[in-house]
């Protein structure tokens, strides 16, 4: 494997919008995905999964899906609304 192979967590390719990101993903429904943010939205951020571009969101593919398996979405939200 080449050196310019290895893909980082920073990569570009790993960087999307949430349309895009759905799009790509069919799992992920647009709708849920934006809910995700919203509940989320500063976690994320701290994690690295999203970056804010002015009033876009754009996913870090990779450390999202990274986070779907450590099952940070399935936690119960400590301190959030009901």
């Amino acid at each position: 494997m080449q050196e310019q192979d290895i893909k980082t967590d920073e990569s570009p390719e790993n960087y999307k919008g949430v349309d895009l990101f759905c799009e790509d993903n069919k799992s992920f429904a647009k709708g849920g995905v934006r809910h995700m943010i919203f509940q989320h939205g500063p976690e994320l951020i701290k994690e690295g999964a999203i970056v804010k571009y002015g009033d876009r969101v754009i996913i870090n593919e990779r450390i999202w899906f990274g986070l779907l398996q450590d099952g940070f979405f399935s936690r119960a939200r400590s301190g959030g609304r009901k």
